[in-house]
């Protein structure tokens, strides 16, 4: 085991004894707001360490409230959890809880609606493919009829990424693996594009050894996808070369990630958590660096087209941030 499993372990088992461990989810519905679970989602990173600083501020917030972290399939499992009842809260993005709300196929039988607490940052997971090799100047067009990655079953790249390409009437050539196998792949030519959204380590060290270019969505794509694909935002200039070294920034659109809660959760409780976020950010940055460039000014609420929980809503009429009223949760909704 290397360096980095190693410490990447350790700092699991410190978190997860600061948090007095973790639950597994539950099929009966979680009846009381005294305990709260929270969908962690072990598979991601991001999800994981969000609910722990998410944990951390609600304990100080909500005193008499116990936090439980749930082992989830992903990011779309904590979305699917809240709307199941079995969960409380978790960390996803627009894409699933648009679904959820709206009732698309597939998200029909739910207990609950899924509403928005507050943007997670970075705010924004850009539409894009990795590529090593000579691929400069490439967009997501130049990858018709090639053989790509489009991660496994049940990633939320895979299912956002074949919507794009279904969207562009782009067809590439499916051969999906995970990103460890996908770095091989692309270095020994079996595919020349793999789906990086969101910054992955050994994406990072696949530009260290060979050098990596982002393939974007083509300019003149952008608006087409935001048209088609209303879960969305942007365009905006994702800094991937900051996070893979000699790597190209893009122009792209992107999926909001974001803080759900579920629907049903009092007002008072959710005001309360919500302030503790934005009033101890220097405690979130401790569970989870990238959390210290939360601002209030990242909250876009009308980008995101989710509907926001009314306990955070009066949090932000505090503050001076008006959200439209047709975006403030008031009840089940009816497609």
């Amino acid at each position: 085991m290397n360096l980095r499993k190693v410490r990447g372990l350790s700092l699991l088992c410190a978190l997860l004894l600061a948090l007095g461990g973790f639950a597994a989810p539950s099929n009966a519905q979680v009846d009381t707001y005294k305990k709260l679970s929270i969908g962690g989602s072990f598979m991601t990173g991001m999800g994981f360490t969000s609910a722990v600083a998410y944990v951390q501020v609600g304990k100080k917030a909500l005193p008499g409230v116990s936090f439980s972290i749930a082992e989830t399939a992903g990011l779309v499992g904590n979305t699917a959890g809240i709307a199941a009842g079995v969960h409380h809260a978790g960390l996803d993005s627009v894409w699933t809880a648009w679904r959820v709300l709206n009732k698309e196929p597939g998200y029909e039988n739910k207990k609950y609606d899924v509403t928005v607490m507050n943007v997670q940052y970075p705010p924004y997971v850009g539409v894009m493919m990795a590529a090593c090799g000579d691929k400069k100047g490439w967009t997501l067009r130049d990858l018709n009829g090639k053989p790509c990655s489009l991660q496994l079953e049940g990633a939320i790249a895979r299912a956002m990424m074949t919507e794009v390409f279904r969207a562009l009437n782009i067809h590439p050539i499916e051969k999906n693996m995970q990103h460890g196998d996908a770095v091989g792949a692309l270095i020994d030519g079996t595919i020349v594009a793999h789906a990086a959204l969101g910054y992955i380590p050994v994406i990072e060290e696949l530009a260290a050894r060979k050098g990596v270019y982002i393939i974007p969505p083509h300019p003149d794509d952008l608006p087409i996808l935001l048209k088609k694909l209303p879960w969305l935002t942007g365009p905006f200039t994702e800094k991937t070369g900051e996070w893979y070294r000699g790597s190209n920034d893009i122009l792209t659109v992107g999926n909001v990630s974001t803080w759900l809660v579920r629907s049903d959760l009092p007002e008072d409780m959710v005001y309360k958590w919500t302030k503790a976020v934005y009033d101890n950010i220097p405690a979130m940055k401790a569970a989870y660096a990238p959390l210290a460039k939360m601002e209030r000014s990242l909250i876009k609420y009308v980008e995101t087209k989710n509907i926001i929980h009314p306990g955070a809503d009066r949090y932000y009429k505090e503050v001076g941030i008006n959200i439209p009223d047709e975006l403030i949760y008031k009840g089940p909704r009816k497609k």
